[in-house]
């Protein structure tokens, strides 16, 4: 003999609100980006920022975790984690657009619940062209914050 238990309805419906559990993120990926406009004819070639975030926010990251990416895809990136509450960010590139250049994830330990306002970019990034010379019209800033 069987005995089969189930529901009637088939509503589905969203899990949250029928269970009242709420699923805390374990990481946050930062997207940074350059804007302004670029002289007619030239590329970014170097990027320098430093990404700062609630060092007591639960929020870690190692320099692995810091990629090129969007229009910086194919550019080499290198990030120094070992200051807690920062990221220093050095892109060099052969020439690229203004544009998302950088992902940064980030692991957030269990108990915290950071925000997008713990992310920020220090004053004194610096963007140069592939000539090397400084692009003061260029600015560096945070695309987007996703908590996932």
């Amino acid at each position: 003999m069987a005995i089969l238990f189930g529901c009637g309805g088939g509503g589905g419906g969203n899990l949250t609100q029928q269970t009242g559990i709420v699923t805390q993120p374990t990481k946050a990926v930062v997207k940074l980006a350059t804007s302004g406009a670029l002289p007619t004819g030239k590329l970014i070639g170097g990027i320098e920022a430093t990404l700062t975030y609630a060092a007591g926010k639960g929020l870690s990251i190692g320099g692995s975790d810091a990629v090129a990416s969007g229009v910086g895809s194919g550019s080499l990136l290198a990030a120094n984690t070992n200051t807690a509450g920062q990221v220093r960010l050095g892109l060099i590139s052969t020439g690229i657009q203004t544009g998302e250049f950088a992902t940064a994830t980030f692991t957030i330990a269990a108990g915290n619940s950071p925000v997008a306002g713990d992310f920020a970019i220090a004053s004194g990034a610096n963007v140069i062209d592939t000539d090397s010379v400084a692009q003061p019209g260029i600015t560096v800033g945070i695309q987007s914050v996703t908590f996932q």
